[in-house]
């Protein structure tokens, strides 16, 4: 087992409906990176009444706009309801041009992490892009400045990039 510490700057913790818009200001805000990992992304409308996590979405299409190497990772799952958000707002986000990838490994393991990278600041915790997370839960993460947390989690989520690349078809057919 490995642990690796990281220095950080500048710590912010979001409680429950304060992550999505602490978040689309941070993505205003990307210039070279903006790389998502979250478990569930739900945009559909019924589910999504005050459209805050189409809002994220359409914040990262915006940063794509403006040449940020943009990348989304969302997790599958056996249950319905989340193979359901997780395929249909997958497919929004193709709509937008966003690169994303339902990560299902060779193992059939899911990703369950919940991270964001956003050039040199890292945002993690327990939110789901969600309704139910912004809104209802009581949910909490934490936006950090380290570059070497930054770096530490890009090398994380370049690897599941890569593995979930080879089984993109895969998480479609299940």
């Amino acid at each position: 087992m490995s642990f690796e510490a990281f220095p950080v700057s500048g710590g912010t913790l979001l409680h429950d409906g304060d992550y999505a818009p602490f978040a689309a200001s941070l993505f205003a805000q990307a210039r070279k990176r903006l790389w998502v990992s979250v478990f569930i992304i739900d945009t559909r409308v019924l589910r999504d009444p005050l459209r805050s996590v189409r809002g994220l979405v359409e914040q990262l299409s915006l940063a794509r706009w403006r040449n940020v190497d943009v990348r989304v990772l969302v997790g599958v799952s056996d249950t319905p309801e989340v193979h359901i958000a997780n395929t249909t707002s997958a497919l929004y986000m193709r709509e937008l041009g966003l690169p994303v990838r339902l990560f299902h490994s060779e193992r059939h393991v899911s990703t369950h992490s919940k991270f964001v990278i956003v050039d040199d600041q890292v945002l993690l915790g327990s939110h789901n892009w969600t309704h139910s997370a912004f809104h209802v839960s009581h949910e909490d993460s934490l936006a950090v400045s380290s570059p070497q947390l930054a770096m530490g989690l890009g090398r994380d989520f370049e690897r599941l990039w890569i593995e979930g690349a080879r089984n993109v078809e895969v998480a479609h057919a299940s």
